[in-house]
């Protein structure tokens, strides 16, 4: 992303480690190197999370003064399924938005918006929200959420399929949005992420978790 400045020592933290009370925010296993696509003959293999990511996204998740789910998945202490959606917009406020005890009887919405800008300094928490799940929103959720790598069995089925060309590569470097999307229950933890999505399931998942908030968030990129 064009323009951003990071200064947080989370670099023990990126690469799985904990650091003076800092979570671990994501599992090692998304560093792994995995099959992207073919290119002249040749597959290219590329981790799902790299160094710089887990950096970048940590050091927000910490500002918001966010839970773990990758610690909450090796504990089993997840109660239903947990979801969240961590929207990093390169000039705008970052907001973070988690459900837990989604398919329970009482599910729970937590989101916060901090006063800073996605591709610079994440800044402090601003608006907090954390209320009870309505029977309708949580219904209307997990239709979402249906078909995606966020209900599938294990972190496993996230690895994408070797394709058959190389298409365009990734677009990270300009500016726009990460997408990141987490989920934890009793199968584990999932992992899925996309750049300013226009379309798929990642997008239509973060729409309608910013949709729970009833904040007016613009613009959507």
């Amino acid at each position: 992303m064009a323009g951003m400045i990071f200064t947080v020592p989370l670099l023990l933290a990126a690469q799985g480690l904990a650091v003076s009370g800092v979570p671990v925010y994501f599992p090692a296993s998304l560093s792994e190197q995995i099959p992207q696509c073919r290119h002249q003959g040749k597959v290219r293999s590329a981790a799902q999370l790299s160094a710089f990511e887990r950096e970048w996204y940590s050091r927000f998740l910490y500002a918001a003064k966010e839970p773990s789910l990758a610690e909450m998945a090796g504990t089993g202490n997840a109660s239903g399924s947990v979801i969240r959606f961590t929207w990093l917009r390169s000039f705008h406020a970052p907001v973070v938005v988690r459900v837990m005890g989604l398919g329970t009887a009482a599910p729970q919405l937590v989101a916060t918006a901090l006063t800073g800008r996605g591709g610079y300094d994440p800044g402090v928490p601003g608006p907090v929200l954390d209320r009870p799940l309505r029977k309708e929103e949580a219904a209307m959720l997990q239709a979402v959420l249906s078909g995606s790598r966020l209900t599938e069995a294990s972190s496993v089925a996230n690895r994408r399929p070797v394709l058959k060309e190389c298409g365009i590569a990734d677009p990270l470097g300009t500016d726009g949005a990460e997408w990141v999307l987490e989920a934890v229950d009793a199968k584990g933890y999932r992992f899925d992420k996309a750049w300013s999505p226009r379309i798929g399931k990642v997008r239509d998942i973060g729409l309608a978790m910013l949709k729970l908030t009833g904040w007016s968030i613009d613009p959507i990129y």
